[in-house]
């Protein structure tokens, strides 16, 4: 029986009707990256209907290396994650830090939703030279 995905956000799938707003498997990928983009790159309190939606990520950017909200980060991506894409039935967040003296920070995100056989890195990159 062939899945349904909407583009809805979080993403549904189901084993039913299509519903008007479809979308190719093919496309999914790119709309996951897009749901963990919008994550990390909305600031809490952006999003007027949801105040405790995003990581804001690029408000780390010009932190220090040991700053303990920076430390905290990948947990709040994870809590993140965990509240807002519960149709990943994996994922793994590494953070890389080691651009930090220039104000970058790299976010990589490894995925995997079974029932629709995607297994995805997505690489996220901030700072002012990206």
């Amino acid at each position: 029986m062939p899945k349904y995905v909407t583009a809805m956000f979080p993403l549904i799938i189901t084993d039913g009707s299509p519903g008007f707003d479809q979308i190719s498997q093919d496309e999914v990928v790119k709309i996951i990256n897009q749901h963990l983009e919008m994550i990390l790159f909305t600031r809490k309190g952006e999003i007027i209907s949801d105040i405790d939606f995003g990581v804001g990520l690029e408000d780390y950017v010009f932190m220090q290396e040991n700053e303990p909200a920076l430390l905290a980060l990948k947990g709040e991506i994870n809590q993140q994650i965990g509240k807002y894409l519960g149709y990943l039935d994996q994922y793994l967040v590494v953070m890389d830090t080691s651009k930090v003296i220039m104000n970058q920070l790299g976010v990589q995100i490894r995925y995997r939703v079974d029932h629709l056989d995607v297994n995805e890195v997505a690489d996220f990159l901030v700072g002012p030279y990206k």
